[in-house]
């Protein structure tokens, strides 16, 4: 059964408190992997931890927008998350790259597979499969936002053609 909630300002409040709590305690995470490296100089324990924080920072910056934006849209601010509003026209012209980008990425995921496996040979001796492995969920990630994208794309590009029938 699907609940249906109504987006008023209890809900705002509630969610920006969400955020806020979210944003104050990943504070305290970034530090605590940012003194765990530092207690230690072994270069593959740095390299692990050093990706672990360019997510963490980058999560933190999202759930910081998220923050403001859940604010802001009770007020007059832009949002920090803008949801795309494009021309038809601009996304008619753009939702062939968007395929396009799709049909890369999607040929990435199949590189990466079969590289994590060849790799696999090194076992423990090396990193790789562990990266690779990585980089197939960030482009799996990609996959998914581009798909985001084109489905917008589509839904704009659908209001030129439904103008277009209207006017002819």
């Amino acid at each position: 059964m699907t609940v249906l909630r109504r987006v008023d300002g209890e809900w705002r409040a509630k969610l920006m408190h969400a955020f806020q709590v979210h944003v104050r305690a990943e504070r305290h995470v970034l530090d605590d992997y940012a003194h765990f490296m530092e207690r230690t100089t072994d270069p593959g324990i740095r390299f692990l931890i050093e990706q672990i924080l360019c997510d963490e920072r980058r999560h933190h910056e999202l759930f910081i927008a998220l923050a403001n934006d859940s604010w802001a849209s009770s007020n007059s601010e832009a949002p920090k998350i803008p949801v795309p509003h494009p021309t038809p026209s601009e996304a008619a012209e753009l939702l062939e790259a968007t395929s396009e980008f799709l049909a890369i990425e999607r040929d990435d995921r199949e590189q990466l597979r079969w590289l994590r496996r060849e790799v696999s040979a090194a076992g423990s001796e090396s990193l790789w499969p562990v990266v690779l492995e990585v980089m197939e969920t960030d482009t799996a990630k990609h996959i998914r936002l581009l798909h985001e994208l084109r489905t917008r794309l589509r839904h704009a590009a659908a209001r030129d053609a439904g103008t277009e029938e209207n006017t002819t």
